[in-house]
């Protein structure tokens, strides 16, 4: 699915929040009832959408986007292994949002078994 349809859910009113794919490149009028909560990802159409249009939404972080900017690549690989390397005390640490993002397998901490995953991911 890459587009919503113009009012595509305007008849759900009982309809609290959605998630919306990362692949949707389209949103048309009246999409979403009055309120409803958009669950998207960062720097993706949905994102500009809410924007643009004044649409409550909460971001989700693409597993791999180190550095949380909707895209992950080669820069997301060298992160990571910069802060796999760095050691405490650096500007090199990943903290917060990005940390998260590098937890590729989601087990709670960030280790060379994610940087494995996300060559993979970039491969």
């Amino acid at each position: 699915m890459t587009t919503i349809g113009g009012y595509a859910f305007n008849k759900c009113d009982s309809l609290i929040s959605i998630k919306v794919p990362l692949n949707v490149n389209n949103i048309e009028v009246g999409a979403f009832p009055m309120g409803t909560l958009l669950t998207i990802y960062n720097n993706s159409y949905a994102h500009r959408y809410c924007e643009d249009n004044s649409k409550p939404y909460t971001l989700l972080i693409l597993n791999g986007d180190v550095d949380v900017n909707g895209i992950v690549d080669i820069t997301d690989v060298i992160l990571l292994k910069r802060h796999l390397i760095a050691g405490n005390g650096t500007n090199w640490i990943l903290t917060g949002e990005n940390l998260e993002a590098a937890d590729m397998n989601e087990n709670g901490k960030v280790d060379i078994s994610d940087l494995v995953l996300l060559k993979r991911e970039v491969a």
